[in-house]
């Protein structure tokens, strides 16, 4: 399988909508008809394969349009049916064929498109845990997501997603808040601070008491508001569906008046079937409904299709403070080692002390450190410190990386570094070797 169905996902999707079979049986029994007609001109299977192909392609068009009359309500299903019924009535049965097929080939289309752009709210659904592990007198019970209350205590362990949100009572733990704010590095949590349901714990262990939980937390409600947006219309829809209304009349109208003027069934019909305004009523729909999911992809929530339609006018965007635009990933900006190191020992040192740590800084030094060549040690013991930095035993000496505080002794060489990022200092025993701007 080659092309845009490559990806088995995308091939499932297009298995599961019902006009993918309708397109694929009408264009079989289309192409047969027109090499029948080709090779055999007098034979009238072609005509009875074009009118097979009208019905499985047509028949839910005009049903739709009829219900839409019974209704008192005008829109482009109308234009479309007239042309198919008066194409069959003239005997073209094979362009009332194509009619249909590229209206139901535009509808599978919109359909394939917005089923790839939900998939991003599926990766959302995906971020929120369906259980949590709950404290009740001091055991440790799962408990599946619906049935946790407000007030109940939830246990978090390292590596796992928070699935509440809530106020941290007991524990300490480095989090990943990417999934909901974007920033990369994780954010240092201590007991009064705030969680939130789908974000991750790398380090450390937290005991949280649930206030929000479900839909309810703030993830679940930026769910709903990602899937709210979709049925919101951009005011282009609205004139999309406003130009069908009027749209449609007029060119039954003017359809008749060149049959009055030139007797030819033939020419009204074609003004009929040339008026089908296919890609403009499905063109609109189809690009708001994938702009809003691809944006929730990367990241970017838009709360409708009018607000995407406003980012057109936009000429000029302001950021709150440095730092706010990022790749996501922390790199190594900057290495400053005190006489008489080297970077290059000076990373190569701190490279081999975070080697077991899988916070985001810590690969970007080993990222560092190997396109840097470094040869690196194995550290003999390793321990995270949440919220200071780790410390490890390199070459039978002690070598801590991580943040300096003020009031550390160290704090003066490193308090003037011009950096809008982390600044880590690395020691060796207690003395300050240099330090590294993240």
């Amino acid at each position: 399988m080659t092309g845009r169905f490559s990806r088995k996902e995308y091939l499932d999707k297009l298995l599961n909508i019902h006009e993918f079979y309708m397109v694929a049986w009408g264009f079989i029994f289309i192409v047969s008809s027109y090499l029948l007609k080709q090779y055999h001109p007098q034979s009238a299977s072609a005509s009875f394969l074009a009118l097979i192909a009208v019905l499985i392609l047509g028949g839910p068009i005009v049903w739709n349009a009829a219900k839409g009359l019974r209704e008192l309500q005008t829109n482009v299903d109308e234009l479309v049916s007239l042309a198919i019924v008066a194409s069959v009535f003239i005997g073209e049965y094979q362009a009332a064929a194509v009619v249909a097929f590229i209206m139901v080939l535009g509808s599978l289309l919109e359909k394939f498109t917005s089923e790839r752009a939900r998939s991003a709210i599926h990766s959302l659904i995906k971020l929120n845990p369906d259980q949590a592990t709950l404290l009740i007198d001091e055991e440790e019970i799962p408990v599946p997501i619906k049935d946790v209350k407000q007030g109940d205590l939830a246990l978090i362990r390292p590596g796992e997603r928070i699935p509440v949100d809530g106020l941290i009572i007991r524990g300490e733990a480095a989090v990943n808040q990417s999934s909901l704010t974007g920033e990369s590095m994780p954010v240092d949590k201590k007991p009064g601070d705030q969680v939130y349901a789908g974000t991750v714990i790398y380090s450390g262990m937290l005991v949280v008491q649930v206030e929000r939980a479900g839909e309810e937390s703030t993830l679940g409600r930026l769910i709903q508001l990602v899937q709210d947006a979709e049925s919101v219309k951009a005011p282009i829809l609205r004139a999309a569906d406003r130009y069908a209304k009027y749209f449609t009349p007029v060119i039954i109208a003017l359809s008749i008046l060149v049959f009055l003027f030139t007797r030819d069934i033939n020419r009204a019909v074609t003004l009929l079937i040339v008026g089908c305004p296919c890609a403009f009523i499905l063109a609109a729909p189809t690009a708001v409904t994938a702009s809003l999911g691809n944006a929730a992809k990367h990241g970017v929530l838009i709360k409708g299709g009018a607000f995407l339609e406003e980012l057109g006018r936009i000429d000029a965007v302001l950021f709150d403070k440095t730092g706010t635009l990022t790749t996501g990933e922390p790199v190594v900006a900057k290495i400053v080692p005190f006489a008489p190191h080297s970077e290059n020992s000076l990373l190569a040192l701190a490279a081999s002390a975070e080697k077991y740590s899988e916070h985001p800084v810590a690969r970007a030094i080993l990222k560092a450190a190997q396109e840097a060549e470094c040869m690196l040690r194995e550290p003999e013991s390793f321990r995270q410190i949440v919220g200071s930095g780790i410390e490890a035993l390199v070459d039978g000496k002690p070598v801590f990386v991580g943040a300096v505080q003020e009031g550390d002794p160290d704090y003066d060489k490193v308090k003037n570094e011009d950096h809008s990022g982390t600044v880590l200092i690395v020691r060796q025993s207690e003395k300050a070797l240099g330090y590294l701007a993240v």
